[in-house]
C-alpha cells in the first residue's frame, strides 16, 4: 500500500521548472527571430534610403521607372515586417516615456511607423498610377506630347491615386498624434522639415490631379483666362488688370495662348455696362463697371466671377476658369525654369532682369508718335514672353527641375501672388480645400483680419509706399472683447502737396518712375467677424479738388456691406510723397473664443494677407481677461507679460495666431 507521506520523484518535482525553461526559450527564441526580423527589415530600409537618394540624383527625366518601382514596393515590404513584427508591442510603448534617451522615441513608434506604413501604401499607389508618365519624360517625349497624353494617363490613375490621398490623409493624422517632436532623435527630426514642406504639397498633387482630365480638356475644349496684375497699382486681388491671356486647351494639348491689353476686352462701345462698385465712381469717376476693374473685391471667386463674365460679355467666349498672377511671380517662375530668349526683341529675360524689360516695354519711345497706337500697344510684350517660357517648358521638359518648379508654385500660392479658379464644381471644391482660390472664410473659427488696399490713384505709387500694422484686442470673460487696429502708412518718394494731381494726362513725355513717384489714393477696406461692430476711426478729410471726381471725402470710417458676409469697414487716405499717415479703426468684437471640454479657453485670429503685397511688418497684442492666465501660445515666439501676449511676425502669407487660456 503506497505511503502517503511518501516524497515526490525528482522527476516529477522538476517537470514545473522544465516547463518555465521550455517557455523562456521559446520567448527567447520568438523575440530573436522577431528581433532580427526587425533588425534585417530596419537595415534593408536604411539600404533603399541610399539606393532612392543616388537614384533620384539623377533627376526624374533619367529616373529608371522599373528601377524605382522595385525601390518603392520593396520599402514597402520592409515597412509591413516592421509594423507586423512590432504591432504587439504597441500598447505598451505609450507607457515607456521614462526610459533614460529612448523613451520619447518609444512613445512615438507606434505613431512613426504608422505614419511609414501609409506613406509607403501611397508611394506604392501613386506609382503605380503614375509610372506610365515616367515612361514618357524618360523616353524623351515633347511637352506637348506629354501633355496629350495626361488626360487618358490620369484618367486611368484616378483609383490609383485616390487610394493615395487616402493613404496620405493617414500619414498627416498619425503625424499630428506626435506630440514631443523635438525630443526625438537627430535621426529622425532631420526629415520633419521636409515631412511638413512635401506632405502639403503631396496631398494637393494628388487631389487637383483627380480632376485634371476635365480640366486639360479631356472631354472637350476648356479656355482659361491668365490675368496679368501689376501691384505697383494696388488692387484687392493683386494690382492693376494690365492685361489678359486666353488659353485653350483642347484633349490636354495647348490649343492657342493670346495676350492682349485689358483696355481692349470691353465692346463698351456697342453694348451697354452696368455701373460700377460706388468706391470706383465716388473716387475715379468711373461711369461703367468695366473688365479692368473687376478684381474690386479680396475675395478672389467673387472677382473671378466678375472678370470672367465681363470678358464673355466682351468679347463672347465662353470661360471656364482664371488664374491671376503678378509681376511678383513672373519673377518667381522665370527663377525656377530659367531665363528665356525673347527673338522679336532679341533680348535674354530673366528673373533678374524682367521687370526692368516690362518697364522698358511700357514707356513711349521716339518712334511712338501716335499716343493712341502706343496706348493700345504698351504692354505687348506680354505676348513674346509667355510664348518663351511655353515653349522652354514645352520642348524641353526635361531640362526642367520639377522639383524646384512645385516649391516655386506652392510659394506662390502660398504668398498670394498665384490666385486659381474654375467653374469646375469638383475642382473648384479641391482649390477651396487646399487653399488655392483666394477665397475668404465666411465662418472664421475666432478672430479674423484683412486689410486690403485699393489704388484708386491711376498711378504705380504703391512701388513706394510701405506699410505696417499693429493689432490690439481686448478679450472679456463672455469670449468677445473689442480690437483696435493701426495701419502706419510711409511714402519713400519726393515732391510736393501741389504736384498731387489726380489723374494721370499720357503724353510722349510720361515715364513709369513718373507714375510710382506720385501721391497715393487708397481706398481702404477692413474686414473682421460677422458681428463686429465699429465704435470709432481715423478721420482725414480731403477736398474736392484732389479728385477726378470732384467729391470731398468727409472723412468718416464706414461700415459697409460686402459679397463676402464679413464685417467691413471702409475709410480714405491721401498720402503725399515723401509722408507717413496712421489709420486705426475701434471695433466691438463678436464672441471670438471657444471653450474645450477640459474648460481650456482658446482665442485665434486668422490674418490674412492681401494678394500682391510685399512683406509687411504686423504686431499683434492680446490682453486676456481678469483672472485667467495663458497655458499655450502659437507661435511659440510670442512674449508673455502678465495677461497680454504679443506676436511680431513678418506677413508674407496668411498666419494664424492662437492663445490657449484658462
Amino acid at each position: 500500500m503506497p505511503n502517503a507521506d511518501r516524497p515526490s520523484s525528482p522527476r516529477r518535482s522538476r517537470l514545473p521548472l522544465l516547463l518555465t525553461l521550455a517557455g523562456l526559450l521559446l520567448l527567447l527564441a520568438w523575440l530573436g527571430l522577431k528581433g532580427w526580423r526587425i533588425y534585417r527589415a530596419a537595415v534593408s530600409l536604411q539600404t533603399r534610403q541610399q539606393e532612392a537618394t543616388t537614384l533620384l540624383a539623377a533627376g526624374l527625366t533619367n529616373l529608371d521607372p522599373n528601377a524605382a518601382e522595385a525601390l518603392v514596393m520593396g520599402a514597402r515590404a520592409d515597412v509591413v515586417i516592421l509594423t507586423r513584427e512590432t504591432r504587439i508591442f504597441h500598447p505598451l510603448m505609450p507607457h515607456l516615456g521614462w526610459v533614460p534617451r529612448l523613451g520619447p522615441t518609444l512613445v512615438a513608434a507606434p505613431h512613426l511607423l504608422e505614419m511609414a506604413d501609409a506613406a509607403t501604401a501611397a508611394a506604392a499607389y501613386a506609382f503605380r498610377g503614375l509610372k506610365p508618365g515616367l515612361n514618357l519624360l524618360r523616353n524623351g517625349n515633347s511637352g506637348n506630347d506629354l501633355l496629350a497624353a495626361l488626360p487618358t494617363l490620369l484618367a486611368q490613375a484616378g483609383p490609383d491615386l485616390g487610394q493615395a490621398t487616402a493613404e496620405l490623409d493617414r500619414v498627416a493624422t498619425a503625424y499630428a498624434q506626435i506630440e514631443n517632436r523635438d525630443a526625438l532623435p537627430w535621426q529622425l527630426r532631420q526629415y520633419l522639415p521636409l515631412l511638413d514642406e512635401w506632405l502639403p504639397i503631396a496631398r494637393d498633387g494628388l487631389r487637383l490631379a483627380q480632376s485634371a482630365p476635365a480640366l486639360l480638356g479631356g472631354d472637350g475644349p476648356r479656355r482659361y483666362l491668365i490675368v496679368a496684375q501689376n501691384e505697383d497699382e494696388l488692387r484687392p486681388t493683386g494690382g492693376f488688370i494690365s492685361g489678359v491671356g486666353l488659353l485653350t486647351l483642347q484633349d490636354g494639348r495647348i490649343d492657342g495662348l493670346q495676350f492682349d491689353d485689358a483696355n481692349v476686352v470691353d465692346d463698351w462701345a456697342h453694348k451697354p455696362y452696368d455701373w460700377p462698385p460706388e468706391p470706383l465712381h465716388q473716387f475715379m469717376a468711373s461711369d461703367l463697371f468695366l473688365f479692368r476693374d473687376a478684381n474690386f473685391w479680396p475675395d478672389f471667386p467673387t472677382s473671378a466671377t466678375a472678370m470672367m463674365d465681363l470678358y464673355t460679355y466682351g468679347q463672347g467666349v465662353p470661360l471656364d476658369g482664371i488664374v491671376a498672377t503678378d509681376q511678383r511671380f513672373l519673377q518667381m517662375l522665370l527663377g525656377a525654369i530659367g531665363p528665356v530668349t525673347l527673338p522679336e526683341l532679341d533680348a535674354t529675360v530673366s528673373n533678374e532682369n524682367v521687370l526692368e524689360w516690362i518697364k522698358q516695354a511700357w514707356q513711349p519711345t521716339a518712334a511712338d508718335e501716335d499716343l493712341g497706337a502706343w496706348m493700345r500697344s504698351r504692354k505687348s510684350f506680354m505676348g513674346p514672353l509667355a510664348a518663351a517660357m511655353q515653349a522652354k517648358v514645352l520642348q524641353n521638359p526635361g531640362e526642367l527641375d520639377f522639383v524646384r518648379l512645385a516649391r516655386t508654385m506652392m510659394e506662390a500660392i502660398a504668398t498670394k501672388h498665384l490666385l486659381i479658379f474654375v467653374r469646375d464644381a469638383a475642382a473648384a471644391s479641391a482649390l477651396a480645400e487646399m487653399g488655392w482660390d483666394g477665397r475668404l472664410p465666411t465662418n472664421p473659427d475666432g478672430d479674423l483680419l484683412l486689410v486690403a488696399d485699393t489704388n484708386v490713384g491711376f498711378n504705380k505709387a504703391n512701388a513706394l509706399v510701405d506699410s505696417e500694422m499693429v493689432y490690439e484686442v481686448l478679450l472679456d470673460a463672455a469670449g468677445g472683447g473689442s480690437a483696435t487696429l493701426t495701419v502706419r502708412y510711409r511714402h519713400k518718394g519726393n515732391g510736393s502737396e501741389a504736384d498731387c494731381i489726380h489723374q494721370t494726362v499720357y503724353t510722349a513725355d510720361i515715364t513709369y518712375d513718373r507714375l510710382r513717384n506720385d501721391c497715393y489714393w487708397d481706398y481702404a477696406r477692413v474686414y473682421a467677424p460677422t458681428g463686429a461692430t465699429l465704435l470709432a476711426g481715423t478721420s482725414a478729410p480731403v477736398a474736392a479738388g484732389y479728385f477726378v471726381s470732384g467729391q470731398p471725402w468727409a472723412g468718416q470710417v464706414q461700415s459697409i456691406a460686402d459679397p463676402s458676409g464679413l464685417t467691413t469697414f471702409a475709410n480714405f487716405l491721401l498720402l503725399r510723397r515723401g509722408e507717413s499717415a496712421e489709420q486705426t479703426y475701434a471695433y466691438a468684437l463678436p464672441v471670438v473664443t471657444t471653450m474645450a471640454a477640459d474648460e481650456t479657453r482658446r482665442y485665434q485670429l486668422r490674418w490674412i494677407k492681401q494678394p500682391g503685397t510685399r512683406p509687411q511688418d504686423v504686431q499683434v497684442r492680446v490682453t486676456l481677461p481678469a483672472n485667467t492666465q495663458p497655458l499655450t501660445i502659437i507661435p511659440n515666439s510670442g512674449n508673455v507679460q502678465d495677461q497680454t501676449i504679443s506676436f511680431t511676425a513678418r506677413l508674407n502669407s496668411d498666419m494664424t495666431f492662437t492663445v490657449i487660456f484658462r
